[in-house]
Parts: C-alpha cells; structure tokens; sequence
C-alpha cells in the first residue's frame, strides 16, 4: 500500500534537504545565515517544486483509482455468485427505473416534434371542445393574443378503394394551412394550398408515410393518382414525412375502444365544418389572456347563432397543446415513477446488506491494508469504487432491460398518445441511466464503511476471530427497510388486482359472450343525395331502410344465431340525446338535464341478452305511422317515476307544451354507458323504424351479432364481405368482440394492475434475497457460538429458532413500519380504486401474510443448514 504524502509531508521534506544542506556548509566554515541562503539557493525555486508535487500527486490519484478498478474487477470475478446477485438486483432496479424515465421524457419532457412548440395551444368552447366555422373566421381575423391558427376534424373511418379489395382507413379534415402551421413540409409532393379550399375545387389528400408505404408500397408515381375515399373521388398531392405526428387532441375516448389517433389522410376541411383549433400564442401574451379575449370575440360572433343565456354560459378554454395531447398520463406516470423507486430502494438496501455482509468477511484483509499504512480514507475509497463499479456493471444490465421493455411500457403507459410514435432511449435517458446508478452505488457502498472505520487490526490477529460490530444491527435495519417498502408495494398491487377483479365480476346487464360488433356507416349513394331538400325526413328513411334490411342479411350469415343495431353500444359513451325531459302528468325536472337516448333494431336487446324488466321489447310492428313508443333503463326510471308507475307514461317534448314524444313500454335492466365504474345514465331506447319521426339523425349504427361460435371473430371477414357486397364505400370499423369492448373499458385497471403487480413481484424477489443473506452471513458470523450451544446440549429447534429470528424479527418491525406507510401512501392512489378502500382489513393482513411467509421460506433453508452444524467442526471455524 502506497502512503500518500500531505502537503505538510511535502514541506518538512523541503525544510529538511534545505537543513542539511546549511549543516554541510557550516562545517566547512560559512556563517549559519550565510549558509541558510546558499542551501535554499543551491535546493532551487520552491515554488516549481511545489508545482511538481501536486502534478504528481495527481498522477499518484489516478493511479490508484485504477488500482482500486483493477483490484475490484479481481475480486467480483473471484465471487461470481455475489457479483451475478448484485449486480442483477441493481439491473432490476436500476433497469426499471430507466424505462419507466424514458416514458416519462418522451411524454412530458421532450418538446412537440412541431415549430416553437412551446407556444400552441388548443381553444376548446364549451364542453364539446369543436369550434364552430364562424367562430374560426371571428377568431382568425380579430385576435390579437394570437400569432395564427389551425383546426382539423377527427380522424374517422373512412373507406379506401384502390384496386381489388376496399380498406378502412383513419382520415382527418384539416385547414389548407395545417401543416405548414406546424412546419412540416410534405416529402414526397405538394401540400395544400388555399385554392383547395375554395368551393367547388377538387378534393384532394395526403398520404401518411405508414399509408404510402403499406397500401401503395412506397411508388412514388401515386402522385397525381386519383383514389375513392368513402365514395367521392380524391387526388393524392402528397406524402407526409416519416416522422410527423399528428396532434390529435380530443380524439381519444375517455370510454369504448380506442382509436388510432394518427390519420393515413389528410383531407382540406370542408368550409362551414366544426373543428379542433390549435392557436400560437404571441410572445407577449399567456393564455389567460388569450381566453379573456376569445371568449369576448365568440360571444360577439355568436350573437346571430345563439341565445344570450347560452352565451353567457359559455366558456372558451386556451390550454398548452401538450397538457392537453397527454391528458390524465401524468398523474399516472408520476405514480408509477414513484413505484419504481421503491423497487429501487429495496434493491438498494439488498445489495448494501450483500456489500456489508461481505465487509465482515473481509476484516484480515482490510486489516493487513491498515498495517501496511492505508488511511481509513483510502480504504473507503476502495469500498466506495466496488459498490459504484457494480451499480455501474448493473446499469449495463439495466439498460438491456430497459430497450427490452420499451415496447411494453409504451403499450401499458404511452400507446395513445398522438406525439409519441416510439419510445427512445436517447442521450437524456443514458444520461439519468449512469447518474443513478452512480447515486445508487454511493449510497450502497456507505453501507460497508462503518466496518472500515472499526477494523482494530491487533484484536483480529490476536485472537484470530472476526469481530462483529454494529453492521449486525445495521443490517437488519436495511432488512426492515426492505420489509417495509415491500409491504407498501404489496399492498398497491393487491389492491388494484381487487378494483381489477371487481370491474370484472360487476354486474353489467348483458353477455358478451359470443357476440361480435361492427360499427357500419353507409354513407348516401347518389340517388338519395339528389332528393329535394324540401324532403328533410328522406335521408332519415333511407338510413332507417338500409339498416334494417342490413340487418336481415347479416343474420342469414352461416354460424349467426341473432343481429341487432344500436346508435349507442354498451360502453361507447353518450352522444344524441334530449335536454328538458319530463314525464306528461309529473313536475317537469331540471331543464338543463341531458337523457341519451339510442335507437335500435328489433332483436337487439334479445341479442344483447339485456332483460326487459317490465313491459315489452321492440317488435316489427314499431314503425312509422304506429304510436311512437320507447323503452327506458332502470336509472330512468329511478329519476323520474321513483314509485315505479312508468309503463304507459309519455315523455313530453321539450317545452312540454306538445305533443309526447314516445310512450313508455318497457324498462330494461341498466347497461354501464361510458364506463363500468361510473353508475349509468338515465336513457331513452327508440325503435330505428320510428326515427324519422323525431328530431336525431345520425348515419353509423354498431351492430351486434351473436354467434354460435367461442371466437366471434373468425366472423369478420364474412361480416365485411356481405356488407361491401351492397357498397364497397359503406365504412365497417371497430370490428371487435364485445368482450374486447369490455377488456377495453378496463385497460387502464389491467395496465395498473401489471405494472404494480410486477414491481411488487421483484420486490419481493429482491427482499427473499436480502433475507437469505441476512440469515447466511449470521450464521457464518455465529458458526462458533452456535457450536458451544449445540455442544450444551441445544437441540435442533432451538438452533432453527434462533436464525429464524435473526430475520423474522427484522422483518416483522419492517412491516408495522410499511403499514403506517401504505396509510398514508395508498391514499394517493384512491382514484384509481374500485369495490375496494385503500384500507381494506384483509388486503392488509394477506400483505402481512405474504411478507412473513416470503421471510420464513427465504430462511429456512440456511436455518435447516445451521441446525445440522457439528459442534466439532463449528469450535474449529476460522
């Protein structure tokens, strides 16, 4: 071991060659001052000496970093069982940690892929978030907090013929001026211009990239060509590039399925068209005042279009396009982050158990350093450069895992997100991946130095026995700690795997056993576009005909037992409905109430599996010229005849000064509307053959269709083929099983539910590690001690029982420590809970249950193997 000189070493070294050198020249006759300035001459400049002993030190500093690295990789290779422990805990943790960063950077903390992205913001009016033409035109030409704006419509399925077969695509109408807002410039082609917003110009498109490649298999010569969108005839003049994301921002359903939030073209909006707008705030402004303004403008502008007392009520809403685009993510990002962390911790803590349990082992050697004249500062800094050597090895490892799981936390956390197409594991993410780990091996490598400042090296050659100290005490504290943040992991992913299977055993009023749905849009061919407008119901008919021959058809498919159509499937939300209802003969309720109501085939209901409590379903004879009549759902029934006398009651119109609406017959149980957690609405079933007769029109109903088939949709292609059969521009999307309908409306439970379910699995994992060592490295500690009392005559138990209590113990007061802990922490979660309370009794006592199962399983072995010591071979331990 090198001693490494001090700055006073350095200068007593000057003064002595300075000293002995005026001694020689006194002895041979100069004067003691005379020779003191001859040696100091004669020794040189003092300063450049100076000098050089700090660049040497330097050197000298560097040196033995790299010993200390050299000696380090030595000795994990002469410990490959440890070194592989440690360093796979620390990649687990680490790795998780980093893959969940790279959602949390490619989400919130990289900036939108578009120009100046920190001043878009997105102008929602109302609830419905869609801006009305004359309000864009208000805005566009009087704001002056505004440095420009953009809108688009969708996306929405749409149909795609070129060559042979039709395709469903996604297709989104946006203003000439979209792309170049944004800056993004076509790759391939042209972009819109304002002349393809004119009346009466030809329709023309855009291509995705992804669409280019796929459909038109990536021939530049598409340019120019004309496809069939939907039955209108449309010229490509572009390609977007490969990396644009469209900002899809309120196209995502809170409830039903998801939809693919990037569009495959792009379309110039119609004129008078309502769409979403994205603004660009000046640069002195903010967008408070920019809503001030907007409001001010859209009420001035609406005065023709509304009433004052809808105006007044009105709100216009300027938010950053980002904040809006990732929604609620944050809050579940910041939580799962929050998660990973207490992995982190637990791998701490085991790897710092390993590394101080591993110090005990090394006291002759650390003790033979210190003889040799090692500070204690040097052997720290040998302890310190293993454990970050290994958090550095580990986060390697945790890079590996990381990239591997990419795929699976964009899926569970980022999938539909319209900004982020992949998640990358770029120079921010390397960066935090090599901070934490070297955090992380600072923080394990403290574990081993108490150990390093006790080492009395004349006791352990002295009596040749390894001396135990705190560490003992110190690691079982790590142990509780481990116990502790387990427990509170634990107990999260058990309650959500509750609220999982809670949303899955609830009642929901139908079977979605064996069904398959399809959202079907025929779209109006050319003969029923050119009937007199004068004719406001004959669009209706035609809508209402085509549906109901439809669905005729479809149930003639082999292997269909029974078809039915709804406007409103079970989970899809609510959109057409009426506001002021009341029943004729009642007190009117709230005025502002909105009732949904959905309109149905016959056999709907009977293929839905939906119980008609009372009264009776729709028959064939529901049609126009009969008495228009309705069906309700038990929450209507509920609001407005609580005493249950509602068969044969009419629902008035909405002044309630004519005529009714329809005649109650029926009430059916209620069906979860936009979601399984919420109670359903109160809602209003219509025949379809009676719609002309109201005032909602829509042109897209989902079919549902039961089947005698166990996968429903093996059906698909025979459903498409008959219905393109009519009109290969009818558009067919969401071609799903209800059960996939379902599973959607509880993907953010099931993604919950995986996530902590899996950092609750390697914790304890991590934390039946941490116990085996604890036990293993006690009992190497206490072999001797063990033996004396098996040679007293202590039996087998009394040995299994005092290991056992070198890790239950511990472990039992990290328990009460993490249920103080998931009080509090559970709490934050709340939201997300179902069926369940974050202090559920007995989610708590299986945690319990578990941790101390976990512990004594991690303990028996080792206590099975020290109740078989032979007291002869134990009195002889070294």
């Amino acid at each position: 071991m090198v001693h490494r000189r001090t700055d006073e070493d350095f200068a007593r070294e000057i003064e002595a060659h300075v000293a002995l050198e005026a001694d020689r020249l006194i002895a041979e006759g100069l004067s003691p001052e005379e020779a003191r300035r001859t040696a100091a001459r004669t020794f040189g400049n003092v300063a450049r000496a100076r000098e050089r002993f700090y660049e040497s030190r330097r050197v000298l500093w560097l040196d033995e970093l790299r010993q200390d690295f050299g000696y380090t990789l030595r000795a994990l290779r002469r410990s490959p069982g440890f070194s592989a422990i440690a360093i796979a805990t620390l990649a687990l943790g680490i790795g998780a940690n980093t893959a969940i960063f790279s959602v949390v950077n490619a989400v919130l903390l990289r900036p939108l892929p578009y120009r100046d992205p920190g001043s878009l913001v997105l102008i929602e009016p109302g609830e419905i978030g869609l801006s009305p033409n004359w309000a864009t035109a208000a805005w566009r030409e009087r704001a002056r907090t505004l440095d420009g704006l953009a809108g688009f419509n969708g996306p929405r399925a749409v149909t795609l013929i070129h060559g042979a077969e039709p395709e469903v695509v996604q297709a989104t109408d946006v203003t000439w001026d979209f792309l170049p807002f944004l800056g993004v410039t076509p790759a391939r082609g042209r972009g819109f211009t304002q002349s393809d917003a004119t009346p009466g110009a030809p329709a023309v498109a855009i291509l995705s990239d992804r669409l280019w490649r796929s459909r038109f298999a990536s021939d530049p010569a598409v340019i120019g060509t004309s496809v069939a969108v939907s039955g209108d005839t449309v010229t490509i003049v572009g390609v977007a590039p490969p990396g644009f994301r469209f900002p899809t921002a309120g196209a995502i359903p809170a409830v039903g399925l998801p939809v693919d939030t990037q569009p495959d073209l792009l379309r110039v909006t119609p004129e008078r068209q309502s769409l979403n707008v994205i603004a660009r705030l000046r640069a002195d402004t903010n967008a408070t005042a920019a809503g001030e303004e907007l409001l001010a403008i859209y009420r001035q502008a609406g005065k023709a279009e509304f009433t004052k007392s809808l105006l007044d009520r009105t709100r216009v809403g300027v938010a950053p396009l980002q904040e809006r685009l990732v929604g609620d993510l944050p809050r579940l990002l910041w939580l799962v982050m929050g998660a990973v962390t207490f992995v982190l911790l637990v791998a701490c803590a085991n790897v710092a158990n390993l590394l101080l349990a591993r110090a005990s082992t090394r006291q002759r050697e650390l003790a033979v350093r210190g003889a040799l004249g090692a500070r204690r500062g040097r052997i720290a800094r040998l302890l310190l450069t293993e454990s970050v050597l290994l958090a550095l090895l580990g986060s390697a490892g945790a890079l590996l895992v990381a990239y591997a799981s990419r795929g699976l936390v964009r899926t569970l956390l980022a999938e539909r997100i319209a900004h982020v197409g992949v998640v990358p594991i770029d120079w921010p993410v390397l960066a935090f991946n090599v901070a934490l780990a070297a955090i992380t091996g600072v923080c394990c490598g403290l574990a081993a130095l108490p150990g390093a400042r006790r080492i009395n090296p004349a006791g352990l050659f002295s009596s040749g026995m390894t001396t135990v100290t705190s560490r003992s005490l110190l690691r079982r504290a790590l142990l509780s700690a481990e116990a502790a943040i387990t427990f509170v992991l634990v107990v999260g992913a058990a309650l959500l795997a509750q609220t999982l299977w809670n949303l899955t055993v609830a009642p929901k009023g139908f079977d979605s056993d064996r069904t398959l749905t399809a959202r079907v849009a025929p779209g109006l061919p050319l003969g029923i576009r050119d009937i007199d407008r004068a004719d406001p119901m004959a669009r209706s008919r035609y809508f209402a005909d085509f549906f109901s021959d439809l669905r005729g058809q479809l149930e003639r498919i082999p292997g269909v037992a029974s078809a039915g159509a709804v406007s409103l499937p079970p989970l899809g939300g609510t959109s057409a409905g009426i506001v002021g209802v009341r029943l004729e003969g009642r007190p009117a309720a709230d005025e502002e109430t909105f009732t949904p109501v959905a309109f149905v085939t016959p056999g709907y209901l009977r293929t839905m599996r939906i119980r008609v409590l009372a009264g009776r379903d729709f028959t064939e004879g529901d049609r126009l010229g009969a008495e228009r009549v309705a069906i309700v759902n038990q929450a209507f029934e509920r609001r407005f005849a609580a005493d249950g006398a509602i068969i044969g009651a009419r629902i008035a119109d909405l002044d309630g000064k004519g005529q009714a609406l329809y005649t109650i017959v029926g009430v059916t149980e209620d069906v979860p509307d936009r979601s399984l957690r919420t109670s359903p609405d109160p809602l209003i079933i219509a025949p379809l053959a009676q719609m002309p007769a109201g005032f909602i029109s829509w042109g897209a109903l989902t079919f549902v269709l039961r089947t005698g088939d166990s996968n429903p949709i093996r059906l698909a292609p025979e459903v498409r083929r008959a219905i393109w059969a009519i009109d290969p521009n009818i558009v067919i999307s969401e071609v799903v099983t209800m059960r996939e309908r379902v599973a959607a409306g509880m993907r953010g439970e099931r993604d919950s539910a995986l996530l902590f379910g899996l950092f609750a699995l390697a914790a304890l994992v991590m934390a039946a590690i941490g116990v085996y060592g604890v036990a293993a490295y006690a009992i190497a500690q206490r072999t001797k001690e063990i033996g004396v009392r098996v040679a007293l005559g202590a039996g087998r138990r009394d040995v299994r029982r005092l290991v056992l209590g070198q890790t239950l113990t511990p472990t039992l007061i990290g328990v009460a420590v993490g249920i103080g802990a998931a009080v509090l922490l559970t709490r934050l979660a709340a939201s997300m809970m179902y069926g369940v309370t974050p202090l559920d009794p007995w989610t708590f006592a299986v945690a319990v249950a578990v941790l101390v199962t976990v512990a004594l399983t991690a303990t028996w072995m080792p206590a099975r193997r020290a109740s078989r010591i032979d007291p002869i071979v134990a009195l002889r331990y070294e």
